[in-house]
């Protein structure tokens, strides 16, 4: 099973989540 590296709209930051761990803002499917 792959986990999909997310991206932060706001601050960059990358996570798993749908909310920024960092900023609390938007996280959006980053390429691999």
């Amino acid at each position: 099973m792959r986990r999909l590296i997310q991206r932060c709209n706001t601050c960059k930051a990358y996570g798993l989540g749908e909310v920024c761990p960092s900023c609390g803002g938007t996280m959006k499917q980053a390429a691999p």
